[in-house]
């Protein structure tokens, strides 16, 4: 570390504090991406603190690179230089709420399974079902860009985000779209944030429209000896008058995964081991509705899986989509 580098802990204790600067070899390792650790972690309390961070790095030529649970660092390329660690954690407010208006403002640190606990209280959610559902911030999901299988039926986050704040590198606050539908006008630079992985800005603010929960859902699954007649009854269900809410083809290898030891250890499962065996391919879909629905779902999936030749099939109950195990 250069002697320049050296003080670079302590002229960021004097913007957010000496407890919220990290700077110790072995807490720095969990910064790491691909092997490169960076000379400081810094958490921020709020936007204005932000800004004087970037306006520093900036002055000083250091590199910033803003996480959140790290989950997803290994998303992209290498970076050239990596000297300042932003984590956003400590940004984990939701702002505003109007369950009426189907509307939110969050800032970028909030974990998803918090934001998902104050939605289901009002019957609502955001359909992100991503990875690592029970530890990633909602600015990690929009920077990396990682959808989950309900874009199918929802769209991506592009599709339902409605505008952002940002510090760009200069160290200006800025603002794209609006808080509510009818206010989103103008140029959607906001959507640009979405999987450039903070290369355009630091995400300090998010605006959503939500979504009324799913009512009662469940899960097909059928298996196969062949990706060919896999694919036959996806091509069966896609021409139907069914509108399920996804829609997937596992390989044997990927089907394996669901309940090894390292998928395992991301999150534990509820699926019963006999239901994703590693020699067949499997397709599967999630439908939701009244019981009615759900019968005629059952129903009519069951016999295009026989009619395509299908091994065995069968369902889950309480399919969340929102709330995936891996």
């Amino acid at each position: 570390m250069s002697t320049a580098s050296a003080t670079v802990p302590s002229r960021l204790a004097d913007i957010v504090g000496p407890s919220n600067v990290i700077s110790d070899p072995a807490q720095l390792a969990a910064f790491a991406i691909d092997d490169k650790n960076p000379f400081s972690v810094v958490r921020p309390p709020s936007t204005a603190e932000i800004i004087e961070i970037v306006k520093f790095a900036r002055k000083e030529k250091l590199a910033i690179i803003a996480t959140g649970a790290r989950t997803k660092l290994g998303i992209g390329l290498p970076p050239r230089q990596y000297d300042i660690a932003l984590d956003m954690t400590r940004l984990d407010r939701l702002v505003s709420y109007d369950p009426g208006d189907l509307t939110l403002s969050v800032e970028a640190g909030i974990p998803l399974h918090k934001l998902g606990a104050v939605l289901a209280e009002h019957r609502q959610f955001l359909p992100l079902a991503v990875p690592y559902l029970d530890q990633t911030t909602m600015g990690g999901t929009i920077a990396s860009g990682v959808d989950g299988p309900l874009r199918q039926l929802y769209g991506t986050a592009r599709d339902y985000l409605l505008g952002m704040e940002f510090v760009t590198g200069e160290g200006v606050a800025a603002k794209s779209g609006g808080r509510v539908v009818k206010n989103v006008t103008g140029y959607d630079i906001h959507k640009l944030m979405i999987g450039a992985l903070g290369t355009l800005g630091v995400i300090t603010r998010i605006n959503f429209k939500t979504f009324p929960t799913l009512s009662a859902s469940r899960a097909f699954i059928a298996t196969f000896q062949t990706v060919e007649r896999a694919c036959g009854m996806r091509n069966r269900v896609s021409q139907s008058h069914l509108g399920p809410l996804t829609m997937e083809i596992f390989s044997p290898g990927l089907a394996h995964l669901f309940s090894s030891e390292p998928a395992l250890r991301i999150a534990e499962t509820s699926i019963p081991e006999n239901v994703f065996p590693g020699t067949r391919w499997i397709f599967i879909s999630g439908f939701s509705g009244n019981q009615n629905t759900l019968t005629r779902y059952e129903t009519d999936l069951r016999k295009m899986a026989e009619e395509c030749g299908a091994v065995d099939a069968a369902i889950l109950e309480a399919f969340r989509p929102h709330r995936p195990s891996h």
